[in-house]
């Protein structure tokens, strides 16, 4: 890729290199841990929500806490909008050109959950509202909805759906508490709040005032993410990851002439592990795709290939040959925050 874009090479290729000796060994020092297997990994779904919109307001302490004491991506990139699309994105590194939240839609990609079950690892998306696992219906309730389709990946891919024992990763936010408690959390874990904790908002909600929503699923994380903290797959090399669905805006890269992904708006990716060790910032582009490559990454396995450019961008997305040894993702260069404990 690089062959066709000189300057973008020159340019990237540069910065890239002079700070690759630092940003590395910060980097393992913060998330290096010995492995016999995979960490398990949690990623909480959050919804309409922009980088400014978050970080820096006091609508949402413990989210702006976290951020503070952990790892935040200050140039992260939803796929498109609206929303659906990126759900589908986060499961299978595809938004498959689709600009729907249509729920009727159906998606024939290759997903997370196939890659990682047929290797032996373990999937599950734990979804708040859902009256029972493996439902397939739109939404519920039918007038008022906390639970809606178009925010569950996992029943709009039409393998997945059709599943016959779909209940095993397609399931409510009530079993998330119940596998903690007893030791059987899944390798990779998706978490997805209703409509009124996700920062969406809906008829069902208190109020739909953005401080409000932003404040209620401030409020939804500030108690699942302590529970997952304080679980012993976490403390043994666990990984946090905390992100939006989409932003407002749009984007444009500022060398690559072709169709770019990452038109769906600059938000947050807040990255907590159970070995920090203090505040980074990674200032490098990445998006749902390339972050679906790196958890992929994380477990050996190869990029699932669903027809979006290729993610490895020079200092975006740095492949370990040994994928094993601790490395989670290098987003690249890290800004002038550097690591603060």
């Amino acid at each position: 890729m690089l062959r066709s874009f000189p300057l973008f090479s020159y340019v990237i290729g540069k910065r890239f290199y002079g700070s690759l000796v630092l940003a590395i060994s910060l980097f393992f020092s913060t998330i290096s841990i010995a492995w016999a297997v995979p960490p398990h990994i949690v990623v909480f779904i959050l919804e309409n929500k922009g980088f400014s919109q978050i970080i820096g307001n006091p609508e949402a302490p413990f989210l702006n806490a976290l951020a503070k004491k952990n790892m935040i991506m200050t140039n992260y990139h939803a796929m498109t909008h609206p929303s659906l699309p990126n759900y589908v994105a986060l499961i299978s590194g595809s938004s498959v050109a689709r600009h729907s939240d249509d729920p009727s839609q159906r998606f024939s990609v290759s997903t997370v959950v196939d890659r990682l079950e047929s290797n032996g690892f373990t999937v599950s998306g734990y979804f708040e509202g859902m009256p029972y696992d493996g439902f397939r219906g739109d939404r519920y309730p039918s007038r008022h909805p906390i639970y809606v389709q178009k925010h569950n990946p996992f029943m709009l891919v039409s393998s997945l759906r059709q599943d016959p024992k779909r209940e095993r990763f397609d399931r409510r936010l009530e079993d998330l508490d119940s596998d903690l408690k007893s030791g059987r959390l899944p390798d990779l874990s998706y978490v997805v709040p209703g409509l009124c904790h996700d920062m969406h908002g809906g008829k069902a909600c208190k109020s739909n005032r953005t401080s409000s929503l932003i404040g209620a699923g401030d409020t939804f994380m500030a108690k699942w993410v302590p529970k997952v903290m304080a679980s012993d797959a976490f403390k043994k090399g666990g990984v946090i990851l905390i992100v939006w669905d989409e932003g407002g805006g749009f984007f444009r890269h500022p060398f690559l002439r072709q169709s770019f992904p990452g038109k769906g708006g600059r938000v947050p990716l807040i990255c907590v592990t159970s070995q920090h060790k203090g505040h980074m910032e990674f200032s490098e582009y990445s998006d749902h795709r390339i972050l679906l490559n790196a958890i992929l990454s994380r477990f050996g396995l190869p990029a699932i290939a669903n027809g979006e450019p290729s993610s490895l961008f020079p200092g975006v997305f740095l492949e370990d040959e040994n994928p094993r040894s601790g490395t989670f993702f290098y987003p690249g260069a890290i800004s002038t925050a550097q690591a603060r404990q």
